[in-house]
């Protein structure tokens, strides 16, 4: 009788995972800021200061957001812009953008019912949870008032962009003591963060690289690395477990799919693993700088795992671009002692120095 139960508790476990594998994924939309249009406002009650550098993306169900939304946007501190003295008198604050240059916004979850979705031009507001990671700290940050709206491709509203549309903003409040920023005169009040976006749905502003190099596909990081790929938790990425459950081969779109196995030419930044007298045979090829100079950790598809066949080295390049020739396989990539690569994997022909 124990054994008949126990066959009959393992089909059961075994028929509900093959429906929960037979049920297709939730569609996601990934949007993407547009080029012009988006801010991000830092406002305290004796200074004004903003940032209208920002990468990031949102991806969503249309008609399931209360367990699909979820975005993350990276604001370039740099370029920080003071917009106001107020007449009190000069407010410091020193943003440490050097040695800080990115401060990151990640939307978690949103405060939807379920049977709520987007409709053209319908405002949508509700609060969300959030983190926000901004001068080396990390916390927590809730959402008051989020508001965003959905227009179709086509809308009579934004006809001057190639895609479907998300108009979304919002806005929280921190403490700078939090995030150990030096003001003076010191602020105590909180400081409120506004933000006003347009994000396009990258499905329709990005399309599959036709350009070549003689035999090479010109692939751009901007094709690679325009879709939604979960953040994985890093710390847990010593644990074999946790890595067997990672899923980023349903999240790579068909058409990412389509280059796997091609000859291509990717463009990009350095980032040695192993370096002897100079010459290194697997590196990572970045997107850009901001993860070799300051540590700012990449998204997973803004990275090459780059590797020359039968221990052959090449020299080492730094601080300047170069362009990757070889064969690239998009497939979730791990060494062979289970540290994380990314989705992407080059066997390398030949590296030059981009102009």
């Amino acid at each position: 009788m124990k054994k008949l139960v126990l066959f009959l508790l393992i089909l059961g476990v075994s028929v509900a995972c093959a429906l929960a594998q037979s049920q297709p994924p939730e569609e996601l939309k990934t949007f993407t800021p547009d080029k012009e249009g988006n801010i991000f406002m830092f406002g305290g009650s004796q200074f004004r200061a903003a940032t209208e550098r920002i990468n990031g993306s949102i991806a969503l169900n249309p008609d399931a957001l209360h367990k699909t939304f979820k975005a993350m946007f990276q604001l370039d501190m740099k370029r920080l812009k003071i917009e106001t003295v107020i007449d009190r008198g000069i407010q410091k604050v020193v943003w440490n953008a050097a040695v800080y240059p990115q401060a990151i916004l990640r939307i978690e979850s949103l405060d939807v019912v379920e049977d709520v979705g987007l409709v053209d031009g319908l405002p949508i507001t509700t609060d969300a949870k959030a983190t926000f990671e901004f001068h080396g700290v990390k916390k927590s940050v809730e959402l008051k008032d989020l508001r965003f709206t959905y227009f179709p491709k086509n809308s009579r509203f934004v006809q001057w962009l190639p895609g479907d549309v998300l108009r979304l903003v919002g806005g929280f409040e921190i403490e700078f003591e939090d995030y150990n920023v030096e003001t003076k005169p010191e602020l105590t009040s909180p400081i409120s963060i506004h933000f006003s976006l347009f994000a396009v749905d990258i499905a329709e502003a990005v399309s599959v690289p036709a350009e070549r190099i003689g035999d090479y596909l010109r692939v751009p990081f901007s094709f690679l690395g325009d879709y939604w790929l979960d953040e994985p938790d890093w710390q847990k990425l010593t644990n074999p477990q946790y890595i067997a459950s990672l899923s980023y081969e349903k999240q790579i779109p068909d058409k990412v799919k389509q280059i796997d196995g091609e000859k291509v030419a990717i463009t990009g930044f350095m980032l040695p693993i192993d370096v002897d007298k100079g010459k290194v045979r697997r590196f990572l090829l970045m997107k850009s700088t901001m993860s070799c100079c300051f540590g700012v950790a990449p998204r997973i598809n803004e990275l090459v795992y780059v590797e020359s066949p039968k221990e052959r080295k090449i020299q080492a390049v730094m601080d300047m671009p170069i362009t990757v020739f070889g064969k690239l396989s998009v497939s979730q990539q791990f060494r062979e002692d289970l540290m994380l690569m990314g989705v992407y994997q080059l066997e390398l022909d030949k590296v030059k120095r981009a102009r």
